[in-house]
């Protein structure tokens, strides 16, 4: 496994006690390119938390609005099937 001095970033031995290996070297560059970027990264990062929210709540939205309309149609279509059925019952009557 290659090894990185902490100090140089060269390669060295696993006997020098100043070493580490290529994973925590990567995880050492990159916490510190973080840190420089952390603001705008959480910046980034709450704007699409927030429009992926935005767009679940449209999507709740209109699948509520889908379900009522829905529900409204399946109530007029009811209605409308009890109408005429009041309907022929008093042509029946009539006649």
């Amino acid at each position: 496994m290659r090894t990185f001095t902490f100090l140089s970033g060269g390669m060295s031995s696993s006997s020098d006690p100043l070493f580490l290996d290529d994973s925590f070297f990567f995880f050492f560059l990159m916490s510190n390119l973080l840190r420089d970027l952390d603001r705008d990264f959480r910046e980034r990062l709450m704007l699409l938390l927030r429009l992926i929210l935005r767009l679940g709540l449209r999507l709740r939205l209109r699948l509520r609005l889908r379900l009522r309309l829905r529900l409204l149609l399946r109530l007029t279509l009811r209605l409308r099937l009890r109408l005429l059925l009041r309907l022929r019952l008093l042509l029946r009557l009539r006649l």
